[in-house]
């Protein structure tokens, strides 16, 4: 009888420490790939923005960020840490500004992100 309640104690923790970690293991399966960005603070937008990420683990990986308006762009690259379920730490590779960005939701075809340097909401369709 202790045998078989230690067991299901066993089971019953590895359960509950996998489904806690699963939602910031979703948000990089999720983040994986390029996202165009649909919406800007409720306007919407076309061919202004482009995020690809590339997961490197469980809770990091590459970006590029290309912005785009009219025949000029611009191109930030540098990695990405998430360091909660709703948080996003972009370290550009040029030394500027940290980015933090907070998750309003996801699924693998849709994002919605807010910037919390400028409040940006940005809305992202998986391309």
């Amino acid at each position: 009888m202790k045998k078989i309640l230690f067991t299901l104690t066993l089971v019953i923790a590895a359960a509950v420490m996998m489904t806690s970690c699963s939602k910031e293991y979703t948000l990089n399966a999720d983040l994986n790939g390029s996202w165009n960005m649909t919406t800007l603070n409720e306007a919407t937008v076309s061919n202004y923005g482009l995020f690809t990420f590339v997961k490197s683990s469980e809770t990091k990986g590459n970006v590029t960020m290309i912005y785009t308006w009219g025949n000029f762009s611009v191109t930030h690259t540098g990695t990405y840490v998430l360091t909660s379920d709703t948080k996003i730490t972009v370290t550009p590779d040029d030394g500027s500004d940290v980015m933090i960005y907070t998750v309003i939701s996801h699924s693998s075809k849709d994002l919605k992100i807010k910037q919390e340097s400028n409040g940006d909401v940005m809305v992202f369709a998986k391309k």
